[in-house]
């Protein structure tokens, strides 16, 4: 792990912050703890409200980063390998936005099950995309909605077949799951995913470089065998037994990618270079 992962940029502007202790003409309107009912302050504390800061020119701007912020985002990217890395707040509501704005803009079809976050309805609204709705299925046992089927997707692409991706909850948040790998199996080469290559596959103590490279290529035919794609980067937990892994594993798979897709970048999966995130 490099030495600058141990870092905490956005924790230590808000240290900084509220050592300088600046005249406060700023939200939230409590102003630290001076609005803040005594019964709350009394059970939790003051120093807390410290930390409830907003856009300061010391704690950057999330929606323009140009500071902590923006080397807390670089710090996490290059942690976990992706390409960028950009802060969510609130929740995953914009992310599911963003993702289906990138999906459905200008007015494309995008299959959406009934029992999709409204976030979800949002991006359809903003960008305009037009949904095709999937019914879950009733778990009997329970009588709750569950996840879509393989054979639901197939009808879905088989009335619109002008469809552009489909969006699938799985778990529901009654933690039921979808067939994913029924779905894979049924839409290989017209349904583009990308993940990782599971970390614990690849990272092991005292291996090579050459077992890593090795090791991976294994792993990388085995999702291109079965599905037709090749995973992105690694995946899994932040530390590492092998020196370097994140850069062999992402240098390799994107030598294999090469090999196999050259740089044809069209949509469809059997051509698509894979992507990173």
């Amino acid at each position: 792990m490099k030495e600058d992962q141990k870092r905490m940029p956005l924790f230590e502007a808000i240290l900084e912050y509220n050592e300088k202790n600046p005249a406060f003409f700023h939200i939230p309107g409590h102003r630290y703890e001076r609005g803040i009912n005594p019964a709350w302050r009394e059970k939790v504390g003051d120093e807390i409200f410290k930390f409830d800061l907003s856009e300061t020119p010391l704690t950057d701007d999330l929606h323009h980063a140009s500071g902590p912020i923006k080397e807390a985002e670089q710090l996490a990217a290059e942690l976990w390998g992706a390409d960028y890395t950009h802060f969510l707040v609130n929740g995953s509501t914009c992310g599911n936005q963003a993702m289906v704005v990138t999906a459905s803009h200008g007015g494309a079809k995008i299959a959406i099950p009934r029992n999709a976050h409204k976030s979800v309805l949002m991006g359809l609204i903003i960008g305009g995309g037009k949904p095709v709705y999937i019914m879950p299925q009733i778990e009997p046992e329970w009588g709750l909605h569950g996840g879509i089927t393989p054979g639901q997707v197939e009808e879905m692409f088989r009335q619109n077949p002008d469809c552009k991706g489909v969006l699938v909850v799985s778990p529901t948040y009654y933690g039921i799951t979808s067939d994913l790998e029924g779905i894979l199996e049924k839409y290989t080469g017209q349904i583009a995913l990308h993940g990782g290559i599971d970390n614990g596959v690849v990272d092991h103590e005292g291996w090579t470089e050459e077992e890593v490279v090795a090791e991976t290529k294994k792993a990388i035919g085995k999702y291109y065998k079965k599905y037709s794609y090749i995973p992105g980067t690694v995946m899994g937990e932040a530390g590492s037994l092998f020196p370097g892994v994140y850069d062999t594993v992402s240098r390799t798979i994107a030598e294999v990618s090469d090999e196999i897709f050259g740089n044809n970048t069209s949509g469809e999966i059997s051509e698509a270079k894979p992507m990173t995130y």
